[in-house]
């Protein structure tokens, strides 16, 4: 008995040893990982910005190097924090020049972006950021290269919007003059009647806002009405919107993407004005938006689920343009391994092939240059145009509440009018045109439910019963986007769209409340039973509008979202509804 335990304990012993042996033989030979230099404010005033960077940054290489990485190689983030300051920024492009990264990813402000392309250029290493907006960035410098639309752009949107939507006829356009602001104003000229706009320019030193006070008092005062837009950055932005607050500005103020964020209410929080009436700086607040989650599709739900799963808070256009440049960075390392095989022995120790390892990713880069190469991204099939930028779609959003929640009205660009009765459309009043370009009117239609009870699953009949409220909440008196269907309600008379329990006005938008208590069809998976868990699914869907017409979101106010996301209806808001109810 003892010989025999020895033998199985010399067996046992035998195996770990060329199992060991076997391990350290794989670290022997795994191959030097491909490094990226994450470049980004993770410190400083913009430091949730690059740390909700980082993360989706994060997610989106955790996604590859599960996969096996790039060819058998990992990819690394080597981090730089450029800590929202230009000089710091340049000494950092510097530090990545000279260190065996292939390519970076960064900046978030454009003045970080700014000062660290020419150091970029030089040392020919590709750069591509998913939020510096200022034109110049990639206009004068073919080593850098943006998944969103310039500033200019962005502009012209927001000007475009204005005019079909808000349909205002006056404008004060406040920008500074540093790169980002003058591209601002550029876009935002071009596209608005100038006998209908007056501009207002602030100077810009050192990081400081001169000669704030004067001319935006001359902004505030000025008489009649209209909104005010404001064409800066996100570190120039919130003082600019103070400064306008406290100057007795009290009606719609428009602010760029930087402003699209919940986070951005942390600028207002400590403001004595704040602590003393909630929502002093932020009501009327809008700003314009690449990604807007609440109106997303299904990719950015994924994505912003995985996020919130990962960083325990929800994701912003910041995490969502971080997380697309890196799969498009992940894109072109993957084409450039296949093409130039630049991921021979040594790539990260030899001197002598840096540079042209990264001219081979960046010219991977540019090749994403058509519907044909696009790599998919959150909001489609992203791709660069010839000055290296990715014009995006961008939404309307404002903050209600603390939130910051897609606006009642959009533009949706038209890039496929084949097929399109576009007179007609425009007849109608769904079409609107501007030069050559023509957007859909897309109405948002706020929905929510609350459960009342589910009284009975039926397993073998593939079958629930519930009993709930549905309402909607949207601009005007057209009752097209009510017009839904469940498709799996197995009693289609217990829905009728028609007959709404309670119907009226609230907060300028109209609302619709029913009552639905029938019997759906089901799915239950039961392979892990007993320890099988079960989602219950109420689904419509309105095949009488084209989605681009009419879009759905969760409406977090009706619904009364905690912040973990479960509904919590207050005490009397439903059963026993009143129309106040929905404005939260």
């Amino acid at each position: 008995m003892k010989q025999r335990l020895i033998m199985w304990l010399a067996v046992v012993a035998g195996v770990a040893l060329v199992l060991a042996v076997a391990w350290a033989a794989i670290l022997w030979t795994r191959p030097e990982p491909i490094r990226i230099a994450f470049a980004n404010s993770l410190s400083g005033p913009s430091a949730p910005a690059g740390t909700e960077s980082l993360v989706a940054t994060q997610l989106a290489i955790d996604e590859v190097n599960a996969k096996g990485g790039v060819n058998g190689r990992l990819i690394e983030l080597v981090l730089f924090d450029d800590a929202s300051d230009p000089a710091v920024a340049r000494a950092n492009a510097q530090a990545i020049a000279d260190s065996p990264c292939v390519a970076v990813l960064g900046h978030y402000l454009s003045s970080a972006s700014l000062a660290a392309a020419p150091v970029y250029k030089d040392a020919r290493i590709p750069a591509l950021t998913g939020s510096a907006a200022a034109d110049d960035l990639t206009s004068t410098n073919d080593y850098y290269f943006r998944a969103l639309a310039p500033v200019s752009a962005q502009a012209r949107s927001i000007a475009e919007h204005l005019r079909a939507v808000m349909k205002e006829p006056k404008v004060r356009l406040v920008h500074t003059r540093d790169s980002y602001g003058k591209n601002f104003e550029h876009g935002f000229a071009a596209a608005y009647p100038a006998e209908q706009l007056h501009v207002f320019g602030l100077d810009v030193a050192a990081g400081q806002i001169g000669s704030m006070d004067g001319t935006l008092a001359a902004a505030a005062q000025e008489p009649g009405p209209g909104v005010i837009v404001v064409g800066a950055a996100p570190d120039f932005s919130p003082d600019i919107v103070k400064a306008l607050r406290r100057h007795g500005i009290k009606g719609t103020i428009i602010a760029s993407q930087g402003a699209a964020r919940e986070s951005y209410l942390q600028n207002f929080a400590n403001e004595p004005e704040e602590k003393s009436h909630p929502g002093f700086f932020s009501e009327n607040l809008y700003a314009a938006s690449s990604l807007m989650f609440d109106s997303a599709g299904v990719a950015a739900q994924a994505f912003a689920v995985d996020y919130k799963a990962k960083a325990a808070t929800s994701p912003s256009w910041v995490a969502g343009g971080a997380y697309d440049a890196a799969r498009l960075m992940i894109d072109a390392l993957k084409q450039a391994a296949v093409h130039h095989r630049f991921m021979g022995q040594g790539i990260q120790k030899r001197s002598d092939s840096k540079v042209a390892d990264r001219d081979r990713v960046r010219a991977a880069l540019a090749a994403i240059d058509s519907p044909k190469s696009a790599v998919v991204g959150l909001t489609g099939r992203l791709y660069f145009n010839a000055n290296r930028d990715i014009p995006r779609p961008i939404r309307m959003g404002f903050f209600h509440y603390g939130r910051f929640v897609t606006a009642p009205q959009q533009l949706v660009r038209i890039d496929q009018p084949d097929g399109i009765d576009l007179a007609a459309e425009q007849e109608k009043g769904h079409v609107i045109a501007f030069e050559d370009r023509r957007y859909w009117i897309q109405r948002v239609v706020y929905t929510g439910i609350d459960i009342i009870r589910v009284s009975r699953i039926d397993v073998k009949q593939n079958s629930f019963n519930v009993d709930f409220y549905l309402w909607m909440r949207f601009a005007g008196d057209d009752e097209a986007q009510t017009h839904v269907e469940f498709p799996a309600l197995l009693d289609r008379g217990a829905f009728d769209p028609a007959r709404p329990i309670q119907a009226g006005h609230e907060d300028g938008l109209s609302y619709r409340l029913y009552r639905i208590n029938g019997d759906f069809k089901a799915h239950f998976d039961l392979h892990d039973y007993p320890f099988d868990t079960q989602q219950l699914h109420l689904l419509f869907q309105n095949t009488e509008q084209r989605r681009e017409l009419i879009t759905y979101v969760i409406d977090r106010f009706g619904l009364r979202l905690a912040d973990d996301g479960s509904s919590r209806a207050e005490d009397g808001a439903i059963p026993g509804f009143r129309s106040g109810d929905f404005s939260g």
